[in-house]
Order: structure tokens, then C-alpha cells, then sequence
């Protein structure tokens, strides 16, 4: 598989100047750390309260064994609201 996808690669990097690659979760199978070690850069996309810290150690120790080291985190799906407030729908962001 990693022939192929190293081709694919390849051929894109011919043609584009960034890509983007969407893989499955890391734990799940995998693709994620074939594909990590081709990428220029690997980012973790994190869903707000669905994924446990301890999931987020596993993935980074396991992408780290796969010599992919992450340099981020995407947190999607976060709710409007603030744990502070309770009461209000306020939350605070710094930028």
C-alpha cells in the first residue's frame, strides 16, 4: 500500500501546492500513520468532549512509534457556551 500511496503523493505534489489529506482515526486502523510519514505535516482533529485525553496520549504515542510527530491539534464541533458562566451563553475567546 505504501507504494501507492507514495505515487499518489507524489504526482500531487506536481500539481498543487498544498493537500490536504483527511485520513481515518488514528486508532482505528493504520492509514493515518502510513500516510503521516509521506505528509509535510500532521495535524490531529479532536471533536470537544467526544475524545478522552487518554485517547489523544494513545494517538500522538502511537503516530511518534510510526515516526509522525503531530504539530497540532484541530478542536472542532466546540459548543458556544461557557463552563464559568453556566448561567449565560457567553464564551470567551482570546483572538
Amino acid at each position: 500500500m505504501a507504494s501507492t500511496v507514495e505515487a499518489a503523493f507524489s504526482n500531487f505534489e506536481r500539481h498543487y501546492d498544498h493537500i490536504i489529506i483527511d485520513s481515518p482515526p488514528v486508532l482505528g486502523v493504520p492509514d493515518a500513520a502510513i500516510i503521516g510519514r509521506l505528509a509535510g505535516a500532521a495535524i490531529m482533529v479532536i471533536k470537544e468532549e467526544i475524545h478522552t485525553l487518554r485517547e489523544i496520549e494513545l494517538s500522538v504515542k502511537r503516530l511518534q512509534q510510526a515516526g509522525v510527530n503531530p504539530r497540532g491539534f484541530l478542536v472542532n464541533d466546540i459548543r458556544r457556551r461557557s463552563r464559568r458562566y453556566p448561567y449565560y451563553e457567553y464564551a470567551y475567546s482570546p483572538y
